[in-house]
């Protein structure tokens, strides 16, 4: 029986099949950059996902969209690894070529358009501008173009059994990849509150930043300024944050919030960044959905611990006496309001852990690591004892 990939060599100059071997190299190692930057956080790749749709008037749940991400994050990674290795060279390069067929579309809206400060072509890792994005897709169009047109060139196994094999390998372990921080809060932490960063970071501010928070008592609005914080009263009521002017994203990241509000709707974040101060901040971004073990587990914390368990919500605090778990809420030492994309970016989990030791953003866990955190008593005994602590499941 004839092999199906023979030892025919194609029809193509030496010169012309290494420059095609080296494209495929060259691309297939860039889309699977691209894929595993955005699979380290898929939660961040979903909100962007949220954020591209609402453009459109169109709305999707973000556990959706996440799952959106996920599959778009393995299959981008998939590819490249697949034109890497030369798994389907007759069939991978075209299905590379269709998947960016409509990206390019997307970031050529986003360019002339700019309804978005960044692509998230590669997650948080890596930021580039509307324009840049959009020439990248151009030359990847036209490499891929290239690579469709002289597949017989590309390097391929040879093996369909090793194909297979090495094809299905590859896609449980970039799956694995994708949930895992899901589950356990992404492995490398690209955004501004990274664990060990000091609260004074986001309070340490020029007089006028170019942030503006709105605040609304009567039907009037007042903007204020971060300085200005402070001087507001309980009587106005806290709305949404506003930039006076687009800046780059790295200027952005580096002028994060960290805002938080108590029932009278005084700022009381600042507080975090004394030297001295501990806090135990157990953040939901949807408290609809928190299950009664969830607001358990962050009770069960507070009377481990022998620390007062602040619950941060994202809810307008007064909303909360109608909460069906209204008993369980009023026992955590304190409830706090924090804006819905500050609370995702500052922790990608619902509900999920934030220790604040020393004025020092000490660790994060996500629930699914609170869980195993709460029955540690090494765990509980060091809670404000060591800068970051080590994870519980790998002792």
């Amino acid at each position: 029986m004839r092999h199906r990939y023979s030892d025919h060599r194609p029809a193509t100059s030496p010169g012309l099949t290494l420059l095609v071997r080296l494209v495929q190299v060259l691309v297939g190692l860039f889309f699977i950059f691209s894929g595993c930057t955005k699979g380290i956080d898929p939660m961040g790749t979903g909100l962007k996902i949220m954020e591209y749709l609402g453009l459109w008037g169109m709305t999707v749940d973000l556990s959706l969209a996440t799952y959106l991400a996920v599959g778009l994050n393995v299959l981008e990674a998939l590819l490249g690894t697949f034109l890497l290795l030369g798994i389907g060279r007759r069939w991978t390069p075209i299905a590379t070529l269709i998947l960016m067929v409509p990206m390019t579309c997307l970031t050529l809206y986003i360019y002339i358009a700019n309804p978005v400060a960044d692509c998230g072509c590669f997650g948080d890792a890596l930021k580039i501008s509307n324009g840049a994005t959009f020439w990248k897709n151009v030359v990847l169009l036209l490499l891929l173009i290239l690579l469709v047109r002289h597949r017989d060139a590309l390097y391929a196994l040879r093996s369909q059994r090793t194909q297979v094999i090495t094809g299905a390998a590859l896609a449980l372990v970039l799956i694995v990849f994708n949930i895992y921080p899901l589950l356990y809060l992404p492995t490398i932490d690209f955004r501004p509150y990274k664990v060990g960063t000091p609260i004074s970071h986001f309070y340490d501010r020029p007089a006028d930043d170019g942030m503006r928070y709105i605040y609304e008592r009567g039907g009037e609005e007042r903007a204020l300024t971060t300085d200005e914080l402070a001087t507001v009263d309980s009587t106005w009521t806290y709305v949404r944050y506003e930039e006076l002017a687009a800046k780059p994203a790295h200027e952005r990241e580096s002028e994060a919030d960290l805002i938080l509000l108590d029932a009278q709707g005084e700022e009381v974040g600042h507080r975090f960044a004394a030297t001295d101060a501990q806090a135990l901040l157990y953040i939901t971004y949807d408290i609809d959905r928190l299950s009664e073990e969830q607001l358990h587990l962050g009770l069960e914390l507070q009377q481990r611990a022998h620390h007062p368990v602040t619950l941060v919500v994202t809810s307008p605090l007064d909303r909360l006496e109608s909460h069906p778990q209204i008993d369980l809420i009023r026992r955590y030492g304190r409830i706090l309001f924090m804006d819905l994309k500050m609370a995702q970016t500052l922790i990608r989990s619902n509900p999920g852990l934030v220790v604040i030791h020393d004025g020092v953003l000490s660790d994060k866990l996500s629930y699914v690591s609170l869980r195993f955190a709460v029955q540690d008593r090494h765990f509980l005994s060091h809670l404000f004892r060591h800068p970051q602590l080590t994870s519980i499941l790998t002792e």
